[in-house]
């Protein structure tokens, strides 16, 4: 009979520090498990960031045939009663269409309008407290982390542990204290000196997370790109990241995580016994390398 082991026990928390209680990140500490609010900014007119990425949509995606951006002096106000200097008004998704149209006589598809307006619907709140907090300890429930279906649960396991032993762990956004409205996964890069966000999912924007972090520390934030050195990560969108840490050290575009001495331990297996799916190098004795099954040290056979 299969022992039903809670997650995010001590026993479970294997091959890596368990005792870690904070990440320092530029000299900032954050403790894990404590919650942090910040007052989300005025959002009547769309941040930098926010820009950036709708530039970032209208130039690359690939169903998008020009390399088109607004101009620098695009009015990003969400709502114009008057004409701005374009002779456009009303919502800011109106006079994005408006713009491509009159000037480049391009329609922009319902699909990239679409995406732009549910990047601003993520980031364009009402509410003006804001609640984060940080975890290393990736063995709690998958809901835990909003999105319980995540691969990183499940096929892709092995890319959960590798993070945990890199440093790694996940800031999850609030709804009430507790109640995570959703997530990313964080892991220490350029010797430990900043942190890259990534993947993630939910009610908050990636960048989202980096101003979080930002405004109650006072570190700086840029976008980038994130590659796994030990290639058992599964990173979303091509390495798409936000960087997070003191100025000097975000003059990179690309980002690395660190090396372990064995990257082949990092395999994805099931437990024969409680079907959790764990790393090579969490499983317990004997493991079936043909069928990537064994017994992970979390549960174990009961007899």
């Amino acid at each position: 009979m299969a022992q039903n082991k809670l997650y995010g026990t001590k026993d479970s928390l294997t091959l890596w520090n368990k005792d870690t209680t904070s990440i320092t990140i530029g000299g900032v500490s954050f403790e894990f498990d404590k919650v942090y609010e910040y007052n989300r900014p005025d959002n009547q007119i769309v941040p930098d960031e926010i820009v950036s990425e709708i530039n970032r949509i209208l130039a690359i995606e690939p169903d998008f045939i020009t390399s088109y951006t607004l101009p620098d002096d695009f009015n990003w106000e969400w709502n114009l009663t008057k004409k701005d200097s374009y002779g456009m008004q009303g919502s800011l998704i109106k006079r994005i269409s408006s713009y491509f149209f009159k000037y480049h006589k391009i329609k922009v598809s319902a699909e990239i309008l679409s995406r732009i307006g549910n990047l601003l619907s993520k980031e364009l709140k009402t509410e003006t407290v804001v609640s984060f907090d940080l975890t290393n300890n990736l063995e709690r429930n998958p809901d835990y982390f909003y999105y319980g279906n995540s691969c990183w649960f499940n096929a892709a396991s092995n890319g959960r542990y590798l993070l945990m032993d890199l440093g790694g762990g996940a800031v999850r956004s609030l709804y009430d204290l507790s109640y995570p409205r959703g997530r990313c996964w964080y892991v220490p890069v350029k010797d430990n000196k900043c942190i890259a966000l990534f993947n993630e999912y939910g009610n908050e924007a990636l960048f989202s997370y980096a101003r979080m972090l930002s405004a109650v520390s006072g570190l700086s934030y840029r976008r980038a790109n994130l590659y796994d050195t030990n290639k058992s990560m599964y990173i979303n969108r091509n390495g798409n990241c936000y960087i997070v840490g003191e100025p000097e050290h975000l003059t990179d575009t690309d980002y690395y995580t660190s090396a372990v001495e064995d990257k082949y331990s990092y395999s994805s297996y099931s437990c024969e016994y409680c079907n959790r799916c764990f790393s090579r190098n969490r499983l317990k004795d004997n493991y079936d390398i043909n069928y990537r099954i064994g017994t992970c040290l979390n549960c174990g056979k009961v007899d």
